[in-house]
């Protein structure tokens, strides 16, 4: 989800906490996919690994969501 794994393991909440998890929301907004995804039963991926693995395997452009990705947009950004 949006915890960061310091927050997850100690329970501890920093500053830098919160930045982890504005991370994930802004990557949420980016790819279009929940911060936690199923990959079978009972195994689950946060969206930050999920997305180091596509860009280790540099599929970068599978990153982001396909409507943003549309050359249409521009009449919908006005």
């Amino acid at each position: 989800g949006y915890r960061a794994p310091e927050v997850i393991e100690t329970g501890n909440h920093s500053h830098k906490s919160d930045v982890y998890s504005f991370g994930v929301l802004l990557l949420e907004l980016l790819t279009g996919k929940a911060p936690l995804q199923s990959r079978g039963y009972n195994d689950m991926i946060d969206l930050p690994s999920w997305v180091r693995s596509v860009i280790r395997e540099e599929w970068t452009i599978e990153v982001f969501d396909d409507e943003l990705m549309n050359e249409n947009m521009e009449e919908e950004m006005v």
